[in-house]
Protein backbone atom coordinates (compact mmCIF):
# COMPACT_ATOMS: atom_id res chain seq x y z
CA UNK A 1 0.00 0.00 0.00
CA UNK A 2 1.42 3.17 -1.20
CA UNK A 3 0.82 6.85 -0.05
CA UNK A 4 1.64 9.64 -2.02
CA UNK A 5 3.02 12.99 -0.12
CA UNK A 6 0.80 15.94 -1.36
CA UNK A 7 2.48 18.59 -3.97
CA UNK A 8 4.95 15.97 -4.59
CA UNK A 9 4.95 12.78 -7.04
CA UNK A 10 6.78 11.35 -4.26
CA UNK A 11 5.70 7.82 -2.93
CA UNK A 12 6.17 6.28 0.08
CA UNK A 13 5.59 2.70 1.57
CA UNK A 14 2.91 2.81 4.73
CA UNK A 15 4.30 -0.43 6.08
CA UNK A 16 7.12 -2.49 6.30
CA UNK A 17 8.21 -4.71 3.54
CA UNK A 18 8.61 -8.76 4.10
CA UNK A 19 12.23 -8.46 5.53
CA UNK A 20 10.07 -7.48 8.83
CA UNK A 21 11.09 -10.38 11.35
CA UNK A 22 7.89 -10.93 12.81
CA UNK A 23 5.72 -13.60 13.52
CA UNK A 24 2.84 -12.13 12.20
CA UNK A 25 1.25 -8.78 11.78
CA UNK A 26 -1.84 -8.39 14.12
CA UNK A 27 -4.46 -5.99 12.82
CA UNK A 28 -7.55 -5.65 15.11
CA UNK A 29 -10.88 -3.80 14.87
CA UNK A 30 -12.69 -1.76 17.86
CA UNK A 31 -15.39 -3.48 19.12
CA UNK A 32 -18.00 -0.86 17.70
CA UNK A 33 -16.71 -1.57 14.60
CA UNK A 34 -16.11 2.09 13.60
CA UNK A 35 -12.00 1.79 13.38
CA UNK A 36 -8.91 -0.58 12.23
CA UNK A 37 -5.74 -0.02 13.80
CA UNK A 38 -3.24 -2.17 11.39
CA UNK A 39 0.45 -2.76 12.66
CA UNK A 40 3.90 -2.97 11.28
CA UNK A 41 3.07 1.22 9.73
CA UNK A 42 5.92 2.84 8.84
CA UNK A 43 6.30 6.97 8.49
CA UNK A 44 8.83 8.67 6.39
CA UNK A 45 9.01 12.39 6.67
CA UNK A 46 10.19 14.03 3.46
CA UNK A 47 14.57 13.87 4.31
CA UNK A 48 14.56 11.85 7.40
CA UNK A 49 14.58 8.03 8.50
CA UNK A 50 11.31 6.20 8.28
CA UNK A 51 9.23 5.72 11.86
CA UNK A 52 7.65 2.87 13.26
CA UNK A 53 3.64 3.82 13.61
CA UNK A 54 0.21 1.84 13.65
CA UNK A 55 -2.40 3.01 11.75
CA UNK A 56 -5.42 3.51 12.41
CA UNK A 57 -7.98 3.77 9.63
CA UNK A 58 -11.99 4.93 9.66
CA UNK A 59 -14.43 2.31 8.23
CA UNK A 60 -16.10 5.44 6.00
CA UNK A 61 -12.67 4.97 4.52
CA UNK A 62 -10.19 2.50 4.42
CA UNK A 63 -8.12 3.78 1.70
CA UNK A 64 -5.95 5.78 3.59
CA UNK A 65 -4.92 6.17 7.75
CA UNK A 66 -7.04 8.58 9.31
CA UNK A 67 -4.39 8.86 12.18
CA UNK A 68 -1.63 6.96 13.57
CA UNK A 69 -0.19 6.19 16.74
CA UNK A 70 3.06 8.11 17.87
CA UNK A 71 6.37 6.50 16.86
CA UNK A 72 7.94 3.49 18.84
CA UNK A 73 11.53 2.64 18.55
CA UNK A 74 10.67 -0.91 17.00
CA UNK A 75 8.15 -1.98 14.76
CA UNK A 76 4.67 -2.74 16.05
CA UNK A 77 3.65 -6.21 15.59
CA UNK A 78 -0.15 -6.94 17.13
CA UNK A 79 -2.78 -4.68 18.10
CA UNK A 80 -5.49 -6.22 20.79
CA UNK A 81 -8.58 -4.50 21.98
CA UNK A 82 -9.91 -4.77 25.54
CA UNK A 83 -13.12 -6.82 25.57
CA UNK A 84 -14.17 -4.15 27.98
CA UNK A 85 -15.64 -1.12 26.88
CA UNK A 86 -15.51 1.55 29.34
CA UNK A 87 -17.32 4.71 31.18
CA UNK A 88 -15.80 8.25 29.82
CA UNK A 89 -13.25 9.99 31.88
CA UNK A 90 -13.97 13.06 30.59
CA UNK A 91 -9.80 13.25 29.89
CA UNK A 92 -10.25 13.83 25.87
CA UNK A 93 -8.67 17.12 25.50
CA UNK A 94 -7.59 16.21 21.52
CA UNK A 95 -11.15 15.02 20.82
CA UNK A 96 -9.64 13.03 18.28
CA UNK A 97 -12.01 9.94 19.02
CA UNK A 98 -15.78 11.31 18.66
CA UNK A 99 -17.19 8.12 20.63
CA UNK A 100 -19.89 8.16 24.11
CA UNK A 101 -17.72 5.59 25.67
CA UNK A 102 -13.95 4.91 26.46
CA UNK A 103 -12.47 1.96 24.08
CA UNK A 104 -9.06 0.48 25.46
CA UNK A 105 -6.16 -1.51 23.04
CA UNK A 106 -3.15 -2.89 23.44
CA UNK A 107 -0.01 -2.41 20.95
CA UNK A 108 2.96 -4.81 21.18
CA UNK A 109 6.59 -3.95 19.50
CA UNK A 110 9.05 -6.42 19.10
CA UNK A 111 10.50 -5.28 22.35
CA UNK A 112 7.79 -3.62 24.42
CA UNK A 113 4.17 -3.25 25.20
CA UNK A 114 1.59 -0.43 24.79
CA UNK A 115 -1.34 0.46 26.14
CA UNK A 116 -3.93 2.94 24.56
CA UNK A 117 -7.33 4.45 25.07
CA UNK A 118 -9.58 6.35 23.07
CA UNK A 119 -9.56 9.94 25.66
CA UNK A 120 -5.71 9.94 24.95
CA UNK A 121 -3.00 10.98 22.64
CA UNK A 122 0.14 9.32 24.57
CA UNK A 123 0.06 5.44 25.94
CA UNK A 124 -2.00 5.35 29.36
CA UNK A 125 0.70 2.45 30.22
CA UNK A 126 4.44 1.00 28.86
CA UNK A 127 6.21 -1.98 29.18
CA UNK A 128 9.84 -2.36 28.59
CA UNK A 129 12.26 -5.13 29.03
CA UNK A 130 9.96 -8.08 29.24
CA UNK A 131 11.56 -10.43 27.27
CA UNK A 132 15.07 -11.02 25.45
CA UNK A 133 13.66 -12.06 21.95
CA UNK A 134 11.22 -10.49 20.16
CA UNK A 135 7.63 -10.21 21.06
CA UNK A 136 5.29 -12.12 19.14
CA UNK A 137 1.77 -11.58 19.91
CA UNK A 138 -0.71 -10.89 22.72
CA UNK A 139 -4.21 -11.52 23.89
CA UNK A 140 -6.57 -9.55 27.04
CA UNK A 141 -8.84 -12.55 29.14
CA UNK A 142 -12.49 -11.55 29.10
CA UNK A 143 -12.73 -9.64 32.43
CA UNK A 144 -9.92 -7.70 30.90
CA UNK A 145 -7.96 -8.22 34.31
CA UNK A 146 -5.16 -9.74 32.82
CA UNK A 147 -3.48 -8.78 29.72
CA UNK A 148 -0.74 -11.97 28.01
CA UNK A 149 1.97 -11.24 25.87
CA UNK A 150 4.34 -14.20 24.20
CA UNK A 151 7.90 -13.90 22.87
CA UNK A 152 10.53 -16.31 20.74
CA UNK A 153 12.25 -17.05 23.61
CA UNK A 154 9.04 -19.35 24.65
CA UNK A 155 8.33 -17.27 27.85
CA UNK A 156 5.06 -15.56 28.62
CA UNK A 157 4.27 -12.69 30.48
CA UNK A 158 0.96 -11.68 32.69
CA UNK A 159 0.49 -8.55 33.28
CA UNK A 160 -2.86 -7.95 35.89
CA UNK A 161 -4.33 -4.81 36.64
CA UNK A 162 -6.33 -3.72 39.80
CA UNK A 163 -10.01 -3.25 39.84
CA UNK A 164 -11.18 -0.64 37.91
CA UNK A 165 -7.39 0.53 37.21
CA UNK A 166 -8.41 0.91 33.35
CA UNK A 167 -11.60 2.27 34.18
CA UNK A 168 -15.16 1.68 34.99
CA UNK A 169 -17.23 -0.66 33.03
CA UNK A 170 -19.99 0.82 30.70
CA UNK A 171 -23.25 -0.41 32.31
CA UNK A 172 -24.83 -2.92 30.48
CA UNK A 173 -28.33 -0.68 29.86
CA UNK A 174 -25.60 1.35 27.78
CA UNK A 175 -24.35 -1.18 25.56
CA UNK A 176 -26.86 -0.80 23.09
CA UNK A 177 -24.85 2.27 21.56
CA UNK A 178 -22.15 -0.40 20.82
CA UNK A 179 -23.82 -2.48 18.21
CA UNK A 180 -22.18 -1.96 15.00
CA UNK A 181 -24.22 1.46 13.32
CA UNK A 182 -24.04 -0.95 10.21
CA UNK A 183 -26.51 -3.47 11.74
CA UNK A 184 -28.76 -0.77 13.95
CA UNK A 185 -29.69 0.89 10.63
CA UNK A 186 -30.80 -2.45 8.87
CA UNK A 187 -34.08 -1.17 8.34
CA UNK A 188 -36.28 -0.45 5.89
CA UNK A 189 -35.32 -4.07 4.54
CA UNK A 190 -35.71 -4.21 0.96
CA UNK A 191 -36.24 -7.60 -0.84
CA UNK A 192 -33.95 -8.85 -3.29
CA UNK A 193 -36.31 -11.19 -4.64
CA UNK A 194 -39.63 -12.38 -4.00
CA UNK A 195 -38.82 -16.32 -4.60
CA UNK A 196 -38.01 -18.67 -1.70
CA UNK A 197 -36.04 -21.70 -1.66
CA UNK A 198 -37.29 -24.06 0.86
CA UNK A 199 -35.04 -26.38 2.65
CA UNK A 200 -36.22 -29.83 4.28
CA UNK A 201 -35.01 -30.18 7.70
CA UNK A 202 -36.27 -32.63 10.30
CA UNK A 203 -38.37 -32.06 12.15
CA UNK A 204 -39.43 -29.11 10.47
CA UNK A 205 -39.39 -27.17 7.35
CA UNK A 206 -37.38 -23.98 7.17
CA UNK A 207 -37.55 -21.38 4.73
CA UNK A 208 -34.69 -19.59 3.50
CA UNK A 209 -35.15 -16.40 1.73
CA UNK A 210 -32.14 -13.95 0.10
CA UNK A 211 -32.93 -10.67 1.37
CA UNK A 212 -31.40 -7.30 1.66
CA UNK A 213 -30.63 -4.60 4.24
CA UNK A 214 -29.47 -0.69 3.58
CA UNK A 215 -27.50 0.76 5.92
CA UNK A 216 -26.68 4.49 6.58
CA UNK A 217 -24.48 4.70 4.26
CA UNK A 218 -26.57 3.63 1.39
CA UNK A 219 -24.77 0.43 1.40
CA UNK A 220 -26.36 -3.05 0.39
CA UNK A 221 -26.08 -5.61 3.10
CA UNK A 222 -27.11 -9.01 1.55
CA UNK A 223 -28.37 -12.11 3.95
CA UNK A 224 -30.01 -15.05 4.61
CA UNK A 225 -33.39 -15.68 6.50
CA UNK A 226 -33.90 -18.97 8.29
CA UNK A 227 -37.20 -18.45 8.65
CA UNK A 228 -39.16 -21.28 11.11
CA UNK A 229 -42.14 -19.50 12.30
CA UNK A 230 -40.63 -18.42 15.43
CA UNK A 231 -40.45 -15.59 17.29
CA UNK A 232 -37.32 -15.85 18.61
CA UNK A 233 -34.50 -14.69 15.96
CA UNK A 234 -30.50 -15.42 15.94
CA UNK A 235 -28.49 -13.01 13.98
CA UNK A 236 -24.92 -14.76 12.98
CA UNK A 237 -22.21 -12.08 12.25
CA UNK A 238 -18.99 -13.33 10.64
CA UNK A 239 -15.79 -12.74 11.47
CA UNK A 240 -12.84 -10.69 9.70
CA UNK A 241 -12.15 -12.38 5.96
CA UNK A 242 -15.26 -14.56 6.42
CA UNK A 243 -18.97 -13.98 4.99
CA UNK A 244 -22.31 -15.59 5.26
CA UNK A 245 -22.01 -18.26 2.74
CA UNK A 246 -18.54 -20.30 5.24
CA UNK A 247 -18.85 -23.40 6.20
CA UNK A 248 -19.39 -21.93 10.11
CA UNK A 249 -21.66 -19.77 9.63
CA UNK A 250 -23.82 -22.33 6.71
CA UNK A 251 -23.83 -25.37 10.12
CA UNK A 252 -24.39 -23.03 12.67
CA UNK A 253 -27.76 -21.58 10.98
CA UNK A 254 -28.46 -25.55 9.82
CA UNK A 255 -28.25 -26.63 13.81
CA UNK A 256 -30.28 -23.59 15.07
CA UNK A 257 -32.92 -23.51 12.61
CA UNK A 258 -33.08 -27.49 13.18
CA UNK A 259 -34.13 -26.27 16.86
CA UNK A 260 -36.75 -24.29 15.89
CA UNK A 261 -35.38 -20.99 15.98
CA UNK A 262 -35.07 -18.49 12.97
CA UNK A 263 -31.32 -17.31 11.84
CA UNK A 264 -30.74 -14.13 9.92
CA UNK A 265 -27.03 -14.28 8.32
CA UNK A 266 -25.59 -12.18 6.07
CA UNK A 267 -22.26 -9.87 4.76
CA UNK A 268 -20.81 -6.98 5.95
CA UNK A 269 -20.37 -4.14 3.50
CA UNK A 270 -17.05 -5.17 1.41
CA UNK A 271 -17.92 -8.81 2.17
CA UNK A 272 -18.85 -11.57 0.57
Amino acid sequence: MYLFIQNTRTKVHLFHDETLPSFFRRLAWSPDGSFLVAPAGSYKLPASASLNTAYIFSRKDLSRPALQLPAANKPIVAVRFCPIVFKLRGSNSAKFFKLPYRLVFAVATLNSLYVYDTESVSPIAIFAGLHYAAITDIAWSSNAKYLALSSQDGYCTLVEFENDELGSPLPIKDMEQLRPRRIRSLVPITRMSQSKVVEHHHPSVVQVERITLKNNYGENLVGLLHETGSKELVILCHGFRSSKESAVMAGLADAISKEGISVFRFDFAGNG
